[in-house]
């Protein structure tokens, strides 16, 4: 179910309002004069977690196109300090 409230009566009621979207999965839609400016949704943890390749991965299919790639790479690589990719939250 989704609710809607002003910015003021949000603030005022905090803890009953998350309590009341924790509790009843209810969506809140909170309002600045009239306008919708947020949500307030139950929290739901991230189905999968997908790996950002690494930048120098990415570029591997232009590799066939530029002069020199692999040479160009090689400098840049050994100009920057080794980087492991990091995990990235996808949403469904």
């Amino acid at each position: 179910m989704t609710k809607r409230m002003g910015v003021g009566a949000a603030k005022s009621h905090l803890s009953g309002v998350i309590r009341e979207v924790e509790a009843r999965g209810d969506r809140i839609v909170i309002e600045r004069r009239g306008r919708p400016v947020a949500v307030l949704v139950p929290y739901e943890p991230l189905v999968e977690e997908v790996a950002r390749p690494h930048w120098a991965d990415a570029l591997r299919g232009i590799s066939g196109h530029v002069p020199d790639f692999d040479r160009t790479m090689r400098e840049v690589l050994a100009s920057r300090r080794r980087q492991r990719p990091r995990p990235v939250r996808a949403f469904e």
